[in-house]
């Protein structure tokens, strides 16, 4: 999280910036057959997901404001405590967060996953209600040894079915791990979990062979721990968790102490009337784990706690039902804060029989008079932060309910229910006496959608909000049908059906082409609900101007890509729609509401705008093998789906940008059309490449069938083959990162020019996954099960190119940095090239250290050298060792310190040698000796957060012996009292003594020199430093550092 006495030696690309991590699913449910739940986030998880901590940039078309809520500063917890907003447009059937619409509690983090097959710790799990065989989750394979990765690697290819096959009838589609005794029926489809905290993002997934694979998007070695990840088989509570550990030694712990921290779906149906779940079935699908402790090397403990509510509703959500139809529900506050219903407007048909409709063809479906069109509802159980615990600090978080609700009444009265969510109304902070707090007010509107009105904090003062609500003449609810392809509003064109009309054009063309437009985006209205000014506590502004979302490329699945995805151009026109809304424009106001400044964004060039990442797939066909006919296929039924049915890996982010501009205009001089300067910037393009595909390999797991009964036509087995198959690499891991920046002055004179170029890193790192996308049983999907490889590989920049242009275009300097890395993706080489040819080069090495809970990674040496073209010459390098700092007796908690640093010259020769001698319990020096002669001693306070004194030309014994204690013990005073007085300076006459008095926020306030002259400090509400400045004999300030911190509309 933080700290340690020497940080690692990296080196930082500025703006080279990875976007988010996979994401499991819409944040709507998905409607399924009766086995499992709609997985629905809270629009808290959600937000996590989407934008997993990571600053949005242009490649999105995103804005992202960060507002920090109270000041939380640790020298052991890199802990913010703030509240973010993304842009990205209205979609209807999201519900809002409880601190407003779009706006997330940016605290903590989650574990997600995405589910392949069923959930993997689940026990005793039913595919159908009524169903004789039972599954076991693909946790029960951990630390198993069952299989041997590198065996399993060669062979699966060659034998599948020593892997998985399917116990039941062909309608099964949930395959299992041949079974042996005691073992039963474990499913051979592994989840992959992602994680999203701090720095920190990833995934993880269970092998074969019982090891976990983990990787960290940005580097870094992790360690998973599932051994209190429980195997569920009932919805009682359990203590069930997932701990990971970074490499600067600390653990973080997600979930535990019962459903307080997890996330699931309670109950979901469809229409008005709500039926108790199949007992048979009956579990809390644990959709979400949220973080409740992090635990740093030196044992210091935070801990998140989470608001519960009485078991019996986790147990059986069913009570909720009949507290729903009770006339006392608003009494409940408790549970109607940790309850979020969901509601969206859905159209299904399954497995239409093929004489019965023409499935070639279909017109858009409206549902309104065959029982298509229905109202589905989730009611998720979510997590909310109740309070933060660390030494000597406590924040608190309250809620309140609602009171009002978007969900129109009509399929179910006013109840429970429609009245559940919650919203927090303030955070308090006590920490080492400082009382701060933050408070929300919101606005119900438009359709009684919450959106937060102002922020008041105790060190910022009041941001107050506005948004873009358009007059309509109706307003949408979430159950309307009007929504595009990526679920956002059309605005005010209504469309006719939430299936649209589609044809194929021929037998064996299974190539679908839509006919009517009822899902395209309109690009109206694309701005409601967005964020259009906020106000600063010093009264400037900033306001957002935006545009409809535009591309020149979409993905499609057809049968000249092999039904894998590609990008093609709109099929009319130049451009399309794509739902949603970029920005265009920010402008900048002072406080008088003058305009100062303008950013106007643009979006590639000609025919080169966005790239749609993809489209659902509405139109499923249940293709059997015509056994009057051995070798030929029909298609035996079709299957609609108005969600869609194509298994879309990152559906959060629907369309990207390869170029954008951006503009730095003066609003006197008046638009874009005046000279002015800017900056295009060139992000990794997203056209599908094949290769991708390569390594994919399918079999079908129907063992006991003659092999010959699946022969078929080419392009039906490709068909159903390669509609859900999953590329060999994680493509996600290349998505915002930036190729090329140009900058530009007012004159269209390039400046400056920056390229960067990646390669995946370890290509041979990666899982295997016998992949099964959770859809509906009944669709008959699984003729095939994909053998994929799911990567644990990095991708890393591996070269800079900087030219810059001085005078002419002829002038100019050219810079080349080039960088390798170690395995787990540590930098392990950089060299700059210099004009002349020759390069300068840092070489590192890293070492793995335990701790009592986790491991450290820490530099252990680093040279340098100048590379020419005779070779390398050693010009200076530079040693690090370690020894382990025991914090609880008997070594029950210890951790690694730096002991020793060594500089040594170009013939190895020590130049310089400094010794770390003693540490407090906090990882903070005591004694330094520089050269074996120079001591310097330190003293700290506060639980090591607050420096005391630094002593010069003293030893820790003498310090020790004049005080009469450990210099250890001074650590854990929480108290300021005088800790050096003159009978100290008497008793040592030649050490040099400096004094510090540090405020409550742990910030310096004074030093004090050896010759009693005292320097202060003072600090604005933010805890930045103000002015620095001295007393003189008269006792008048003089002051020697004046900040005055000019920054537009703070």
């Amino acid at each position: 999280m933080k700290r340690l006495s020497i940080k690692h030696i990296f080196v930082t690309l500025v703006a080279m910036v990875g976007m988010i991590p996979p994401v499991v699913a819409n944040n709507l449910p998905s409607i399924t057959s009766l086995e499992r739940e709609p997985v629905v986030y809270s629009p808290q998880v959600a937000s996590m997901i989407r934008y997993d901590h990571t600053r949005v940039n242009q490649n999105t078309g995103c804005i992202n404001q960060r507002i920090s809520l109270v000041n939380f500063l640790d020298k052991d917890f890199d802990f913010p405590i703030s509240i973010s907003y993304t842009s990205q447009g209205f979609r209807p059937q999201v519900a809002d967060n409880y601190v407003g619409r779009d706006w997330m509690l940016d605290v903590g983090g989650i574990i997600y996953r995405k589910v392949n097959g069923m959930p993997d710790d689940l026990k005793g799990y039913k595919t159908l209600p009524g169903v004789h065989n039972t599954y076991t989750g693909f946790l029960a394979m951990l630390g198993t040894n069952y299989f041997n990765m590198d065996t399993m690697k060669k062979d699966v290819y060659q034998n599948p079915y020593k892997y998985a096959y399917r116990p039941e009838s062909t309608m099964a589609t949930l395959p299992v791990i041949p079974p042996t005794e005691n073992k039963g029926n474990i499913e051979s489809c592994p989840d992959v979990f992602y994680f999203s905290f701090g720095k920190h993002s990833g995934k993880f997934m269970i092998n074969y062979d019982g090891s976990i694979s983990v990787i960290g998007y940005n580097g870094g070695k992790y360690q998973v721990d599932l051994s209190g990840m429980k195997l569920l088989d009932s919805t009682s509570s359990q203590n069930t968790y997932i701990r990971i550990l970074t490499d600067d030694g600390y653990v973080y712990t997600f979930g535990g102490d019962g459903y307080a921290s997890l996330e699931y779906t309670a109950l979901a149906w469809k229409g008005g009337s709500i039926s108790n779940p199949d007992s048979e079935i009956m579990h809390n699908e644990i959709t979400a784990f949220h973080l409740t402790q992090i635990k740093a090397p030196n044992g210091r403990i935070l801990n998140i706690h989470y608001r519960d509510i009485g078991p019996i509703y986790h147990q059986f959500p069913t009570r909720l039902i009949d507290l729903n139809q009770s006339a006392d529900y608003a009494k409940k506050t408790d549970l109607l804060t940790q309850y979020l219903l969901s509601g969206k407007r859905t159209a299904v048909k399954y497995n239409v029989i093929e004489n019965k409709l023409n499935f070639k063809t279909n017109p858009p479906m409206y549902g309104e008079t065959d029982g298509t069109l229905k109202n589905s509802y989730s009611l998720t159980k979510v997590a909310l932060i109740d309070r933060i615990e660390v030494d000597g600090c406590t924040i608190h978080f309250y809620y309140s309910a609602r009171s009002k609700h978007t969900i129109p009444v009509g399929d179910m009265k006013e109840g429970f229910f429609l009245n559940s969510g919650a919203k927090l109304d303030s955070v308090e902070m006590k920490y080492n006496q400082i009382k701060e707090i933050a408070r929300f007010k919101y606005d119900f509107n438009w359709g009684n959608r919450m959106f937060l009105s102002t922020v008041s904090t105790t060190c910022e003062g009041t941001h107050s909000f506005k948004y873009y609500l358009p007059n309509v003449p109706e307003i949408p609810t979430p159950l309307t049908g009007n929504i595009d392809h990526w679920n956002f509003w059309r605005g005010r064109d209504k469309n006719a059906g939430l299936i649209p009309g589609m044809t194929q054009e021929g037998d064996n063309q299974l190539d679908f082409e839509f006919t009517t437009n009822d899902r395209d985006a309109t690009g109206k209205d694309f701005d409601a609900t967005q964020l259009e000014q906020i106000t600063y506590p010093t009264g400037g502004s900033v306001q957002f101007i935006y545009e409809p979302h535009r591309y020149s490329y979409i993905s499609k699945q057809t049968e000249g890509s092999s039904y894998y995805p590609s990008l093609e151009f709109p099929s009319l026109g130049r451009y399309g729609w794509a739902g949603g809304a970029r920005i265009h424009l920010i402008r900048y106001f002072d406080a008088n509401g003058k305009e100062q400044r303008e950013i106007e964004y643009t979006y590639g060039k000609d025919l080169n705008e966005g790239e749609v990442m993809y489209i659902p797939f509405y139109k499923y066909l249940r293709i059997e093998p015509n056994f009057d006919k051995p070798g030929q296929y029909v298609v035996k039924a079709v299957s609609y789906n108005s969600d869609g049915f194509s298994d879309v890996p990152y559906p959060s982010t629907h369309i990207r940008y390869p170029e954008v501009t951006e503009h730095y205009l003066d609003p006197s001089k008046g638009g874009i059309e005046q000279e002015h300067s800017y900056k295009i910037t060139y992000f990794q393009g997203y056209l599908q490449n094949l290769s991708w595909y390569t390594d994919n390999a399918f079999f079908t797991p129907l063992k006991s069938c003659a092999q010959n009964e699946y022969e078929m036509a080419e392009n039906y087995k490709t068909f159903l083959k390669h509609l859900v198959a999953h590329p060999t690499e994680d493509l996600i891991k290349r998505y915002g990162k930036i190729s090329k920046e140009v900058y530009y002055n007012e004159n269209g004179k390039m400046q400056k020019c920056v390229e960067y170029k990646y390669q995946y890193n370890n290509s041979d790192k990666y899982g295997l996954c016998i992949f099964t996308p959770s859809f509906p049983l009944d669709i008959y999907f699984g003729l095939f099960t994909h053998i994929a490889q799911e990567s644990f590989r990095t991708f890393v920049p591996v070269s800079k190119r900087t030219v810059i242009y001085q005078g002419s275009q002829e002038e100019a300097k050219v810079q080349m940095e080039y960088f390798s890395y170690s395995e787990n993706g540590y930098l392990k080489e950089q060299a700059m090239v210099k004009n002349n040819g020759d390069s300068l080069i840092t070489w590192n090495l890293y070492g793995n250290y335990s701790t009592s809970s986790g491991f450290q990674i820490l530099p252990t040496d680093r040279k340098l050298y100048l590379g020419t073209s005779h070779g390398r010459k050693i010009l200076k390098s530079y040693n690090f060792s370690y020894r382990p700092l025991e914090v609880l007796p008997g070594w029950r908690q210890y951790f690694n310190v730096l002991a020793r640093e060594l500089q040594l010259d170009e013939n190895y020769k020590p130049i310089e040698r400094i010794d770390y001698n003693y540490y407090d319990k906090y990882g903070n020096i005591l004694e330094k000796v520089e050269n074996n002669s120079k001591h310097t001693v330190f003293l700290w306070s506060h639980y090591g957060q607050n420096p005391r004194a630094r002593i010069e030309n003293a030893t820790y014994q003498e310090v020790s012996s004049v005080l009469g204690c450990k210099l250890e013990d001074l650590s854990a005073l929480t108290v300021y009292t005088p800790i050096l007085d003159n009978d100290f300076r008497i008793k040592l006459p030649c050490a040099r003594v400096f004094t510090y008095w540090c405020n409550q926020r742990n910030s310096i306030t004074t030093s004090t020199a050896p010759n009693g002259q005292s320097t202060y400090y003072t600090y604005d509400k933010r805890g930045r430093l103000i002015q620095t400045y001295q007393l003189n004999e008269e006792g008048r300030m003089e002051i020697l550092q004046l900040n005055n911190y000019h920054i537009v509309n703070e």
